[in-house]
């Protein structure tokens, strides 16, 4: 129980104080973090326990689950018009770059580490979230156009990214070697539950989507009613897909593509309030796990440079160059490029992807999977929750013209 109270009071406590904190530039993931590092220093063995616990993996699952419908639904915009310009340059150019530069490194390096733990670490270290939570941008302003597309870019590349994090954990699971034909063999096994994921996805998100329009238009549900059929869906299309043998996150991810697509311009009052909400609390809890986790590994004696080494990449060209070279020849200003190519925070899916590694795979390859992890987020923590105020600030004064 004594875990149950630490995560209710922390939150509380970010809640009555979230605007306070705010003006200091305090984020609530940076305080979520400080009580988790406490937490696992009291808690120590136990803490471990939970994390090897296999309610742990499922609550994981999850809340991925969750996190990634909530991303989907998010834009109002038609998908055609979100995926156009820059942000279809980020997410098709970038991200593969980034998760092929940092994999690269991870292989040339003398680190000692598989190649499938170097993909998971990849995984981990290329998601980039763009929330008010984890970028701060007081003292300066942001055009409208680089925040939606950093927007689109956190909404969407943790969902393409799932599936190559369950790829590389079936590398580095013990008995797997890193020879080519062992990843096109994973990959060819893998496409049935891709398949089967975003079938279930788009019938969910569909008939449910139609469902809960016409049910609302005809009186027969109310708002309120509405919002909790709308949470269900994740969870519901999830659910199906692990029955069927597909892919329950590429289904969540799918499924919330689906609902927002039925449901148009004319969507329901507040539909997504209640389950981006919860989105928000999960988003806390899960930076509480991570400071835990942190303090799990610095009571430990063990060798982490080499996972730290790679985090470091990670965080720096492995964000920085992939970016830029994505946006050569596009319409973007030098200033807007260098604003994306610095700002690329990370967020709870990183979490959660370490966290779904770290139960499902030996201890030898998961404690230097959360070791990298660790150092990915807290520079982030550092990088964009106090530095992105002053980058804010130099690159756009409050006095410029967009």
């Amino acid at each position: 129980m004594l875990p149950l109270l630490i995560a209710a009071a922390a939150a509380l406590a970010w809640a009555v104080t979230h605007r306070r904190l705010s003006s200091l530039a305090v984020t609530g993931p940076m305080l979520m973090v400080a009580v988790g590092l406490v937490t696992g220093w009291v808690a120590g063995r136990d803490v471990d326990v939970f994390f090897n616990s296999s309610g742990a993996l499922q609550t994981s699952e999850l809340i991925l689950a969750l996190l990634l419908f909530i991303n989907a639904i998010q834009f109002r915009s038609p998908l055609r018009a979100q995926l156009a310009g820059p942000a279809i340059r980020l997410l098709a150019i970038a991200l593969p770059l980034s998760l092929v530069l940092i994999t690269m490194a991870g292989a040339l390096l003398p680190m000692g580490l598989s190649f499938g733990v170097v993909l998971v670490i990849a995984c981990i270290a290329v998601p980039a979230d763009y929330s008010k939570d984890l970028v701060r941008t007081r003292g300066g302003r942001v055009p409208g156009r680089v925040s939606r597309w950093l927007t689109i870019e956190g909404g969407y590349n943790d969902g393409l990214l799932s599936p190559v994090l369950l790829v590389a954990i079936t590398l580095a699971a013990p008995g797997t070697g890193d020879a080519a034909h062992d990843v096109l063999g994973i990959l060819l096994g893998a496409v049935p539950a891709i398949v089967l994921a975003v079938l279930v996805g788009l019938a969910t998100g569909a008939v449910c989507g139609i469902l809960l329009k016409v049910a609302y238009e005809k009186q027969w549900a109310d708002v309120q009613s509405a919002r909790i059929g709308v949470f269900a869906l994740p969870i519901l299309s999830y659910t199906i897909a692990v029955t069927v043998h597909g892919n329950g996150f590429i289904a969540a991810f799918v499924c919330g593509i689906a609902y927002r697509l039925v449901q148009g311009r004319n969507r329901i009052p507040s539909d997504a309030h209640l389950v981006e909400d919860m989105g928000s609390f999960l988003n806390l809890l899960l930076w509480l796990g991570f400071g835990a986790a942190a303090a799990i590994l610095l009571s430990r004696n063990d060798d982490w440079w080499p996972a730290i080494v790679l985090a470091l990449i990670a965080v720096t060209v492995g964000r920085a160059a992939p970016v830029l070279l994505s946006l050569v020849g596009s319409k973007t200003s030098r200033t807007d490029r260098v604003y994306m190519a610095a700002i690329g925070p990370k967020g709870p899916a990183s979490i959660v992807f370490a966290l779904i590694a770290f139960s499902m795979l030996p201890r030898e390859q998961g404690y230097p999977i959360l070791a990298a992890t660790a150092i990915v987020m807290l520079s982030s923590l550092l990088v964009h929750g106090i530095g992105g105020p002053l980058l804010t600030r130099r690159l756009y004064p409050a006095d410029s013209v967009h």
